[in-house]
């Protein structure tokens, strides 16, 4: 005897929210799982160059579950489930001097650089005062873990995060 379960809609135990929904042609939507977008809603100067620092990310486009802290000094998301996340970040930094060798960006977990996932970019002899920094990947993260994106620059003490060229994205995978 072959037993068929038919559901449309699957809601958490407190029969409160949508977990997930299953239309007539088997695609699935699940409306709260964790996602987030952001960028710089202006540009601004700060000195990269003493340590590895905090890139911020002030304006929230998307945030489902309102997991992503968008205050000055924090810009960061927080995993509100163990699980495996993908992560994405692009950063335009203007007004790097020719003299800078490197200059790169990189993800932190719970205030520590992460392994792997570093943009290095070798400025010198490139022409240009200004360049795009791009990483992404994916992390295994326990509930409560936080990600924020940090940059360093060697030897340049004033350099502009462009306006709304800066994005910091992730979402929930599995």
């Amino acid at each position: 005897m072959t037993s068929i379960l038919k559901v449309t809609e699957i809601q958490d135990p407190t029969n409160g929210n949508t977990a997930l929904t299953i239309d007539s042609t088997g695609r699935i939507s699940m409306p709260s799982r964790p996602v987030f977008k952001a960028h710089n809603g202006s540009s601004y100067t700060r000195n990269f160059s003493g340590s590895e620092t905090l890139i911020d990310f002030d304006t929230v486009n998307i945030d489902v579950g309102n997991n992503y802290d968008n205050a000055t000094g924090q810009s960061n998301f927080t995993a509100p489930v163990d699980g495996i996340y993908f992560f994405t970040t692009s950063v335009r930094l203007d007004g790097i001097a020719s003299s800078v060798a490197y200059a790169y960006i990189r993800f932190y977990k719970n205030g520590s650089p992460i392994t792997g996932g570093m943009a290095i970019d070798i400025t010198s002899g490139f022409g240009s005062n200004h360049h795009t920094f791009s990483i992404s990947d994916m992390l295994q993260l326990t509930a409560n873990d936080y990600i924020d994106v940090r940059c360093y620059v060697v030897g340049d003490s004033s350099v502009t995060v462009y306006n709304e060229q800066a994005i910091f994205a992730g979402h929930l995978l599995a």
